[in-house]
């Protein structure tokens, strides 16, 4: 039987933190709940201890890929796409995300902006002629918004109890460029999570906001983790478009819906703090 000693020297100390780590629990918890089987049993039926088992779906270990897998045909819980979610969780736990986000010379302060939403930094590229925001997100009523959403493993799966505005497009299937605008990034049949990193990031007052950005997709979307209450996030665009969500649920991780863009340089992450401050990432890279 497989005896995990835990994370080695080195390990990032807020690894087991990070959105992509504490999505992977959820999940593996989720699933062993779906098997019935206390630590004990679990640990009878595969090739890893009852304590590996204890730290994996606790958070303190990073589980095995085999692990997952196996958990995955014990439960019946779809392999593939646990499997994807364990590789973003395996990115973000060695710090490869992280370091994705730290060119050579770049300004970790990223940029920080007033109650008018202007630019403090005048160096930075101020975005083109604005346009108005695009049209509105189709109104949908909120009971099916939640059918919706589980149906394609969206927000209600994964993050219950967030708050999302506008109502994500009930579109689905793959999506690129502008097609993805008004679309959730979880949503699981756009496969946009898929190969999403996190192209600028910025900390204020121990809330961190990410832009994210999918190369399939060719979409970005703004993504908070341990926000307050009141708390705003969004994804700004270079020709004027935006993506916002409002806070409720304080401590958790909350992401905007997507917008289609051509290359990450063209759009921006911010939070927009209850005092009417903002704070900004660069543009991205």
């Amino acid at each position: 039987m497989t005896e995990d000693t835990g994370p080695g020297p080195g390990r990032p100390s807020r690894a087991a933190t990070a959105p992509e780590v504490r999505h992977l629990v959820e999940r593996l918890r989720e699933a062993r709940e779906g098997t019935g089987l206390s630590f004990a049993a679990l640990a009878a039926r595969t090739a890893y201890s009852k304590s590996s088992w204890e730290r994996y779906l606790n958070g303190k270990t990073l589980p095995p890929r085999d692990a997952v897998e196996t958990l995955a045909k014990l439960s019946g819980a779809d392999p593939v796409r646990l499997l994807a979610l364990w590789r973003l969780a395996d990115r973000a736990w060695s710090g490869r995300d992280a370091r994705a986000t730290e060119p050579a010379g770049a300004d970790r302060a990223g940029t920080v902006v007033g109650p008018s939403g202007a630019p403090a930094d005048p160096s930075g590229p101020e975005p083109r002629n604005r346009k108005p925001r695009r049209g509105t997100a189709l109104l949908v009523a909120a009971g099916t918004a939640l059918v919706t959403a589980l149906a394609v493993g969206a927000v209600a799966w994964t993050y219950g109890g967030w708050h999302r505005e506008p109502a994500s497009r009930a579109t689905t299937g793959t999506c690129r460029g502008e097609n993805c605008t008004d679309r959730d990034p979880e949503q699981h049949d756009t496969d946009c999570w898929t190969d999403a990193g996190s192209r600028a990031r910025r900390e204020i007052a121990g809330r961190t906001v990410e832009l994210r950005f999918s190369p399939t997709c060719r979409a970005a979307w703004g993504r908070i983790t341990e926000p307050r209450s009141g708390d705003r996030v969004r994804v700004d665009t270079t020709d004027g478009r935006h993506q916002t969500q409002l806070v409720l649920v304080p401590g958790r991780y909350l992401y905007t819906l997507m917008i289609g863009i051509g290359r990450p340089s063209e759009a921006r992450a911010c939070v927009d703090l209850p005092d009417g401050s903002a704070a900004c990432t660069g543009w991205g890279h």
